[in-house]
C-alpha cells in the first residue's frame, strides 16, 4: 500500500503558485489513497449522521462511518448515545437499518440483550456460571463519541476528538441570523407533495450556494435545502 501521508507525496503541490502542479490523477483513481484519505477525513473528525429529530427516545439510526456500521439512539433520559454495531459475543450486526427499538438492543443471532446505556444484561441460552471468571460488565457494546450541535447529530469514532464546541468553535455565533441552522445542514427529501422548494430573500444567498456551488439544480433532483425556511416568498 502506497503511503499518502508521506511528504514527499505531495512536494510538488506545495511549490509556490507558479511552480506547483495539481493534485496527481492517482487521488482519484488510487484505492490505496481512498482508504486513508476516508480515515484521516471521516475516522478521526466529527461526521453529521442526522438531524436530532430523527433520533427521539425508542428509535435508533444506523449510520457507516469511514466503513464502520454504527447505531445511534437515546437512553431513558433522552442523552444521546452511540456504539459500534457488533454484538459482543460473535460480532454480529445488531441492526440492520433505522427503526423503533423499545428499550433494549437485542442482538438477532444468540439474542444477547444490552440496555441502551451499552450493558450487557441478558445471555440466553449461555451458561456463564460454566465460564470462568465471566461478568456481564465486561461485554458491553462499544461506545462511540456522540453529541449535538446546530440541531444534527455528531459522532466521532476517534477517542480523542475534541468536544463538539471546541471542534466548531465560534460557528454556531457567525451562522446565528445568516441562515436557518437547520437548513444550512440538512438536505431533506421531501414526502409531502405540497412542498415546494422555495428561496426566501433573506436565505438565497446561503441556500442559492449550498444547492448551486455544488452543482445540482433544485428542479432536477428531490433533494432540497429548503425543509425549515418559513417565510413566504
Amino acid at each position: 500500500m502506497k503511503d499518502w501521508s508521506r511528504p514527499e507525496a505531495w512536494a510538488n503541490i506545495r511549490e509556490d503558485v507558479a511552480n506547483s502542479t495539481t493534485l496527481p490523477p492517482e487521488a482519484y483513481t488510487d484505492p490505496d489513497y481512498h482508504a486513508q484519505e476516508r480515515a484521516a477525513i471521516f475516522g478521526k473528525g466529527w461526521c453529521g449522521v442526522a438531524m436530532v429529530d430523527e433520533v427521539p427516545v425508542g428509535r435508533v439510526v444506523v449510520r457507516e462511518i469511514a466503513g464502520t456500521s454504527i447505531i445511534i439512539t437515546r437512553n431513558d433520559q433522552g442523552e444521546l448515545r452511540a456504539y459500534f454495531n457488533s454484538c459482543s459475543h460473535r460480532g454480529t450486526e445488531l441492526v440492520e437499518q433505522d427503526g423503533e427499538i423499545g428499550t433494549v438492543l437485542r442482538c438477532p443471532y444468540h439474542r444477547w440483550t444490552f440496555d441502551l446505556e451499552g450493558r450487557l444484561i441478558a445471555t440466553p441460552l449461555f451458561e456463564k456460571d460454566l465460564v470462568e471468571n465471566f461478568e456481564l460488565d465486561d461485554f458491553g457494546l462499544r461506545s462511540v463519541c456522540v453529541g449535538e450541535f446546530v440541531n444534527v447529530v455528531w459522532v466521532s469514532l476517534n477517542s480523542d476528538v475534541p468536544d463538539l464546541t471546541s471542534w466548531f468553535g465560534d460557528l454556531e455565533e457567525r451562522l446565528a441570523g445568516y441562515l436557518s441552522l437547520e437548513a444550512l445542514w440538512g438536505l431533506y427529501h421531501f414526502k409531502d407533495p405540497k412542498h415546494r422548494y422555495r428561496i426566501c430573500r433573506g436565505y438565497y444567498r446561503a441556500e442559492d450556494k449550498a444547492v448551486e456551488e455544488a452543482y445540482i439544480k433544485p428542479e432536477q433532483v428531490e433533494y432540497v435545502v429548503a425543509r425549515y425556511t418559513y417565510q413566504e416568498c
